[in-house]
């Protein structure tokens, strides 16, 4: 296919086809290839038809391969004549169409004035339920199907298009019917409102995919990588076409005229997600003071109008001095003690550039699909039973995903217990079936019952599980789970044995309902007992697959790795070694958060040149401290020596020196400095030594 092109941008570059361009300030495109299709662009005349087809059928005869154009087809703008569309596809050999149909399972021709195009997802969605039998599956794997194959199915169509809200709505609805029922013919009984199911398990929900909020997300991902890769064909063809990019023209609420559905669905994503958006501060001309978020999460207030002393505040760069410094008086006159701070930590570049965008999300401003998704909840609920750090310790415990999920609706009260199902209209009795003696509640059931209370106490926990019964269910589990986990940490035998209980318990109620079968305590033990060595089997399976995978060698020990970047040659003469460090120290006894930090760098050994030095700087946290003081010390050292070896205790500092993506957003501009500086020299070494080697530099600072 190479050579095909070759061919192609040839003919184009001889003048013998002339490529199609969607605006003046757009590249031409000729021709467009993926695995094995290709797509051909130019302007409709006899001799560019006839070429290409020449072109074509020259490769084929070389390579060997051939093309199918029974299944090839031509497309005319809509003013081409229809009897002169009927002679320039004759050369061709191909059948016209007036649309371009599909393409990977994706409408190419949609307008976004129909939802009839995007009717097939929810035909292949409907399709695939259809083919799984619903009682085979428990909750735990449908919400598993769900996130994973089925909103799979129409991610591709989902991450080009801004669906329409009646689709959204049927995939929903569709989703939603599947994790909740248990038969494709019965009506599913709603346990929960479906804002829980879609809450963050964090947050005490399921974490189900929201298909509206996944359109979204999709869709500014593609826009986002539009943005950060200028150099990619879609990204020139975008810019040429209307102006910017997709997150300048959200962020910006500017819809261009005239513009394609594709497009209008990459602008009104990142529209949705301009509370997002942060500035990037370099030459400060772009950012707006006030409107712009461009220090911290929030955006500033100041203590008086900007415009009450000098009408010209708009942009941060007025906040500048010509040397491009801050203003430093002027900052602490109009903003607050706290804010002011804020600003002066952070970091203008030498090199003058403009202000970019970048994303929030994320600590290092990349856009993920995972952090665009849950910035859609605004004000997340609080989790109505359990705290953040409950369900976080839940979700992260080493036991059966089933066990979680039932735990999950435990907490929630979403068991189909008897006094459940008739709270729901469904007429059963209301006894206990273990008992026949109570309404079976969760608390009865699991609690009250004398089969359970024989159970607990005979269990390795000797719950007296009778005890406190004005306590309710959720509370109860709650508090042992907290409990043991705080007890014994990461050791989960107790949390294990909980669990494994109220579960035997559970099962041994169904079999006596389904199975009629005797009420027996002991039964409750020995399915908690064979579920609890299933679960060491697991664990042990697990434990010997990680050892596999981390060495084959267990017992010898990694080597210490040595943590390095470098840049350039050293040719002439010594190098000059000069340690660096800083203090960072938040203050406790103050209402905000407050912070105070110093750098400082000195000479290594007994080096016949002086350097050392310290001061207080301004600093978000101890890693932007650690920049400064690389930054400065191997100013300080390049005054001496072209070659120059900067020593820093800081780990993360050198790791992000190496791979930008680990730089975080308020470290980026020091890195990129930095790197700046190391070009100027002659061989210039960033290494990260233990504590003990810095410690001239730590007693300055």
């Amino acid at each position: 296919m190479e050579v095909l092109s070759l061919n192609i941008m040839k003919l184009e570059q001889q003048g013998q086809i002339q490529g199609i361009k969607i605006s003046r300030n757009a590249p031409s495109i000729s021709h467009l290839f993926f695995a094995d299709d290709a797509l051909f662009c130019f302007k409709a005349t006899p001799n560019s038809c006839r070429r290409i087809r020449e072109c074509i059928d020259g490769f084929c005869s070389v390579s060997g391969e051939m093309i199918n154009f029974g299944k090839s087809t031509v497309l005319f703008s809509p003013n081409t004549p229809t009897r002169f569309a009927r002679i320039l596809r004759r050369p061709l050999g191909v059948e016209n169409k007036k649309e371009m149909g599909t393409y990977l399972g994706c409408p190419m021709d949609v307008d976004g004035r129909s939802s009839a195009k995007f009717q097939v997802i929810v035909d292949r969605v409907n399709d695939k339920i259809g083919s799984w039998k619903f009682n085979k599956v428990i909750s735990g794997g449908k919400l598993l199907l769900i996130n994973s194959v089925l909103i799979a199915m129409a991610s591709h169509i989902l991450s080009t298009y801004l669906c329409p809200a009646m689709i959204t709505k049927k995939l929903n609805s569709t989703l939603l019917r599947y994790w909740r029922a248990s038969s494709s013919t019965k009506k599913p009984i709603y346990w929960r409102k479906k804002e829980l199911l879609y809450s963050h398990k964090n947050d005490g929900g399921m974490g189900l995919k929201e298909v509206r909020t996944l359109n979204v997300a999709l869709l500014a991902r593609k826009s986002w990588r539009m943005h950060t890769h200028s150099d990619l064909l879609a990204s020139k063809l975008f810019k040429g076409k209307y102006g910017n990019d997709p997150i300048s023209l959200g962020y910006s609420n500017s819809m261009p005229r005239r513009s394609s559905w594709a497009a209008r669905s990459l602008i009104k994503a990142a529209h949705n997600l301009r509370d997002g958006v942060r500035f990037l501060v370099n030459n400060g001309r772009n950012t707006r003071i006030t409107q712009d978020i461009w220090v911290g999460d929030t955006r500033l207030t100041p203590k008086t109008p900007l415009m009450s002393e000098q009408p010209n505040l708009h942009v941060v760069a007025d906040l500048m001095t010509t040397e491009r410094r801050w203003n430093a008086s002027l900052i602490w006159r109009k903003f607050s003690h706290h804010d002011a701070k804020r600003i002066m930590a952070t970091h203008i570049p030498e090199d003058e550039e403009p202000d970019t965008l970048n994303w929030g999300g994320t600590k290092n401003s990349e856009y993920t699909f995972k952090s665009g998704y849950w910035h859609q909840q605004v004000d997340p609920p609080s989790p109505s039973y359990g705290s953040i750090k409950f369900w976080k310790t839940l979700w992260k415990l080493n036991i059966f995903p089933r066990w979680k999920h039932f735990c999950w609706k435990i907490i929630h009260r979403v068991l189909p217990t008897r006094i459940n199902l008739r709270k729901r209209g469904i007429q059963v009795e209301g006894d206990c079936p273990m008992c026949n003696n109570g309404e079976e509640t969760e608390v009865h059931i699991f609690r009250l019952c004398p089969i359970a209370q024989m159970a607990w106490r005979a269990s390795n926990l000797g719950i007296i599980s009778e005890s406190q019964a004005s306590v309710t269910m959720h509370d109860w589990i709650i508090n042992f789970l907290n409990f043991f986990h705080n007890q014994d940490g990461r050791e989960e035998d107790r949390v294990v044995q909980l669990i494994s209980i109220a579960w035997g318990i559970w099962l041994h109620r169904n079999e006596i309902i389904f199975r009629g079968v005797s009420a027996n305590p002991s039964r409750i033990l020995e399915i908690a007992q064979s579920h609890v060595q299933r679960w060491k089997h697991m664990k042990d399976l697990q434990e010997r697959c990680n050892a596999l995978q981390n060495s084959p060698y267990p017992n010898l020990h990694k080597p210490w790795q040595i943590i390095i970047w470098k840049i350039g040659r050293c040719n002439s003469g010594g190098f000059f070694s000069i340690v660096v460090d800083a203090a960072w120290k938040r203050k406790k006894k103050v209402k905000q958060k407050e912070w105070e930090a110093a750098i400082a760098w000195a000479e290594d050994g007994n080096q016949s040149s002086l350097c050392s030095g310290a001061k207080r700087i301004f600093s978000h946290d101890a890693l932007q401290a650690e920049c400064y003081a690389i930054l400065e010390g191997m100013k300080m050292a390049g005054n001496i020596s072209r070659n120059v070896l900067v020593k820093t205790d800081c780990k993360q500092a050198v790791e992000a020196l190496k791979n930008a993506k680990l730089a975080l957003s308020n470290i980026s501009s020091i890195l990129n400095q930095i790197r700046r500086e190391a070009y100027k020299l002659d061989y210039f070494v960033c290494m990260k030594v233990s504590r003990d080697l810095v410690i001239k530099a730590h007693n300055l600072a």
